[in-house]
């Protein structure tokens, strides 16, 4: 296994982990202007209906970061075994080699 696959796997679950963090902290942002404007609201007040807009919930940024997440993951799973298969090699090798 090569010091370069693992770099790039490690890359990779970097850029998936800030992707998550990034739709996280969009979430709270979210969650907490949608409780101001509860706690602001008038509950006598006639309810209108909000007018549709892209928020982190439908804009598809967390199927994006799962997939993301997803396809990380797999990658780290295949470098492990990679690597894993390697040292069973060598290991057989050395024993041979004695």
């Amino acid at each position: 296994m090569s010091k370069e696959e693992w770099k790039s796997t490690g890359k990779e679950l970097g850029g998936a982990f800030k992707g998550l963090a990034k739709s996280l902290v969009r979430s709270a942002k979210q969650g907490v202007e949608d409780a101001e404007e509860w706690a602001k609201s008038d509950e006598n007040a006639p309810k209108e209906p909000k007018p549709e807009e892209s928020t982190v919930f439908n804009d598809g940024t967390w199927r994006e970061t799962g997939k993301s997440l997803g396809h990380a993951f797999t990658n780290l799973g295949k470098t492990l075994v990679k690597t894993g298969e390697e040292v069973v090699e060598d290991l057989e090798n050395d024993k041979k080699d004695e």
